[in-house]
This record gives C-alpha cells, structure tokens and sequence, in this order.
C-alpha cells in the first residue's frame, strides 16, 4: 500500500498496540484541534512514539498504531477525553508537518494469516493469560477484558497477541519491539514466552513485577 498521511499524537516512551484501548487527556490546543478535526471526519488518528533527533529537533519512531475514537467527551474548558482502541500497524516514513498539529506519513501495514500452527502457541498464551488475570484486583473488570481477550483469540491470534500484550505487558523495549513485529505468529509466540515470564515473576519474584491488566 502507498504511504498516507495520518494525524498523529506524540508520546514520550509510549508504544500504542493494536486492539489495545487507550485513555488520552489532550489539553495542548495543537492536540485539541487534532482530535475535532479526527471527530469530523473518520474518527481516526496515529499514536506514535516522540523520539529526539541529534539535531535537537522532535522525531518519531519507526512504528507507529493507527486508532479510532471509540468514546469521547469535550470538557467545559475544551479539553477532551477520548478512549482509543488501536486498529493497525503503521510503518513510518516520518513526519510530514507539525501544525496545526502532527501528521504523520506512514504506510498501514496488515496482518497476514498465522498459519495452522498457530493454535498451539494461542491455546498456550490464552491459557497463561487466564491465570494471570485471576490474580487481578478488580474481578468485574478483568471478567470484561478477559471476554474481550477471548474473542479476539477466537477470531485472530495476531490481533489477540496485540491486545494481550498491550494489556499485560508494561516493558516499554518489548513493547516497542511487538508493534514491530509484522508476523502474527512470531508476535504470538513472543507474548507467550513474555507472559510465561510474567508469571514466574509474580510467583517468585520481584516483590512488584509491574502487572497492573486493566480494560481502560
């Protein structure tokens, strides 16, 4: 597919996944204008990663999500909080300008199938998953991202990895190296290992192993 331009929000060490939901604050009036010109038209916009240049100057990431706007509210003073859910890949070429607020050119990148060996690694992940949730807090939520979890794994390992992993896992390299990852089985097989790696920890040790899942 040809590159497009997407409106983007630029976050400091913050990998959105696809199928991972997300709660944003945007107060900056450039962020502002970013979503009413999103809500306008296909509810759409791009999280992606702020990286800065050796000259000194703001750069992105390699990768970036595309997202939609799947619940929204305007305060009294036009700040706006809006959940998004991650819908795609982004393979990025850079940023093509930054006002009125950051677009970004980047080709959308598709999940291709994940092949029949893919219901192993999934049967495996799905079953770690459940585990680790039931040590959660809150039962009335992570019953509800726990069915969510399962639907996805029903209908698409690759997408299932994506949402797992963006619920589950908190390491920011990791993170950063899964939306990277173009190939669902391979990507599938990495959030395997990571929360088996999960588990272990908050069995064993540390004392806090950085395991917060929530729905958003």
């Amino acid at each position: 597919m040809a590159a497009e331009d997407f409106p983007v929000i630029l976050l400091d060490g913050c990998s959105l996944l696809p199928f991972q939901r997300l709660p944003l604050h945007l107060f900056e009036p450039r962020y502002r204008k970013m979503v009413e010109a999103a809500l306008a038209t296909d509810r759409r916009f791009a999280v992606a990663e702020s990286i800065l240049m050796a000259d000194g100057k703001q750069g992105v990431g390699p990768w970036a999500t595309l997202g939609h706007v799947i619940s929204h509210e305007t305060l009294a003073d036009g700040r706006h909080l809006v959940m998004l859910e991650g819908e795609v890949r982004l393979k990025v070429e850079g940023l093509s300008k930054l006002r009125p607020f950051p677009t970004l050119r980047a080709e959308i990148i598709h999940d291709g199938d994940a092949g029949p060996d893919a219901h192993i690694a999934l049967a495996r992940t799905t079953a770690t998953m459940e585990r680790l949730l039931a040590k959660a807090v809150s039962e009335d939520e992570v019953a509800l991202l726990l069915r969510r979890l399962q639907e996805l794994a029903a209908s698409h390992p690759g997408r299932f990895a994506d949402a797992a992993a963006g619920h589950l896992i908190q390491d920011t390299t990791l993170r950063r190296k899964l939306l990277g990852m173009t190939d669902p089985l391979v990507r599938l097989r990495h959030v395997q290992k990571a929360l088996i790696k999960l588990e272990v920890e908050l069995l064993f040790g540390p004392d806090n192993p950085g395991f917060n899942p929530t729905l958003n």
